[in-house]
C-alpha cells in the first residue's frame, strides 16, 4: 500500500510538472526570477513589481502564441496540443488579463520603459497572428522564415523583458546589458534549440522548416557550442572583474543544457519528446540559484 500511494504521488507530482511547463508557468516563473537576478547583479534592490511583470509578459505571450498555432502543435508537440485545444480559451483570457495588469503596474515607471513593454506586446501579440504568417511566407531570402519558424525571435522578448526593461526603469549602467543580455540571450537560444530539436519529426512532417531542419541537428549543436562558450567567457570575466564570484554557478544552467542537447540529438523523436520537461529543469536551477547568490 505504501508503495502504491508513494507511485501515485510520484505520478501526480510529474503530472503536475508537466502541466506547469507546458502551459509556459514555470518559464514565468524563471522570468520573475531572472528580473530579480540583473537587479541583484546591478546591485538595486529587489523591485517585485518589475519581476511580476516579467512574469505576466512571458506567460500571455507564450500562451497567447500557443493558441494561435494549436494546429501546428498537433503534430509537432501532442502533449501540449492536447492541453491548449482543452484549456487554450481561458488560458487566453488569462493571458489578456495578465497582458493588462503589467501595463498598468509600468506606469509608475518612465515613459521609455512604458512604450518598451508595450511595443514588446504589440510585437509579440502579433507573431502568431495569421496576417504576419503570410507576409512572412512572401519574405525573401526563406533564411527568415526558418528564424520565424523557430522561434528564436522570442529571444529578443526575454532579453528585453528580463533585462533592458530592468535596466530603463531604473537607471542602472547600460554595461549591465552586455552581461546579462548576453546570458539571457544564451540561456533561451539553447532552450529554444532544443525545442526545436524535440520537435524534428513533427516539424518535418508538417513541412515547417525550422533553423534544426535547415541546419542539420549537428551544426546546431556545434553553434550552440560556440555561442555557450563566447557567453560563458563573456559572463565569466565580468563576474570576475566585479567580484560577483557567486554568479559564476549561473554558467551551470548553460552547461546542463548542452549536455542535455547531446543527448537527446541521440535520440528519435518519442523518446525526445519526452524531454522537454527536462529543457525546463534548467530554470529550475536559475531559480535556486537565485536564492543562494541574493
Amino acid at each position: 500500500i505504501n508503495f502504491l500511494n508513494s507511485n501515485f504521488a510520484f505520478k501526480t507530482a510529474m503530472s503536475l510538472l508537466k502541466f506547469i511547463v507546458r502551459t509556459n508557468l514555470l518559464s514565468a516563473v524563471a522570468a520573475f526570477f531572472i528580473t530579480l537576478t540583473t537587479l541583484a547583479y546591478a546591485g538595486i534592490q529587489a523591485d517585485y513589481i518589475f519581476a511580476s511583470i516579467s512574469f505576466f509578459y512571458i506567460f500571455s505571450m507564450y500562451s497567447i502564441n500557443n493558441y494561435f498555432e494549436k494546429e501546428f502543435l498537433k503534430l509537432s508537440n501532442p502533449y501540449k496540443y492536447v492541453i491548449y485545444e482543452k484549456f487554450g480559451k481561458s488560458l487566453l483570457i488569462v493571458s489578456l488579463a495578465a497582458m493588462a495588469a503589467s501595463i498598468f503596474m509600468a506606469l509608475q515607471y518612465n515613459a521609455v520603459t512604458i512604450a518598451v513593454l508595450t511595443g514588446s506586446y504589440a510585437l509579440g501579440f502579433m507573431y502568431s497572428t495569421a496576417p504576419v504568417k503570410q507576409v512572412i511566407r512572401r519574405v525573401k531570402p526563406g533564411f527568415f522564415q526558418k528564424l520565424y519558424n523557430s522561434k528564436i525571435v522570442t529571444i529578443f522578448g526575454w532579453v528585453v523583458i528580463t533585462v533592458l526593461i530592468p535596466i530603463l526603469g531604473t537607471g542602472m549602467s547600460i554595461t549591465h546589458f552586455t552581461t546579462l543580455g548576453g546570458y539571457v540571450f544564451t540561456l533561451i537560444f539553447l532552450r529554444t534549440t532544443l525545442l526545436d530539436l524535440i520537435a524534428f519529426q513533427g516539424d518535418l512532417i508538417i513541412g515547417r522548416e525550422t533553423l534544426p531542419l535547415w541546419f542539420g541537428s549537428d551544426n546546431m549543436r556545434i553553434l550552440s557550442s560556440i555561442v555557450s562558450a563566447i557567453c560563458i567567457a563573456v559572463f565569466g570575466y565580468s563576474a570576475i572583474a566585479t567580484h560577483h564570484y557567486l554568479f559564476l554557478i549561473f554558467i551551470l544552467a548553460i552547461i546542463y543544457l548542452l549536455i542535455l542537447m547531446n543527448i537527446i540529438n541521440r535520440l528519435n523523436y518519442l523518446i525526445s519528446l519526452k524531454y522537454e520537461v527536462l529543457v525546463d529543469v534548467s530554470f529550475i536551477f536559475v531559480i535556486l540559484i537565485y536564492f543562494l547568490v541574493r
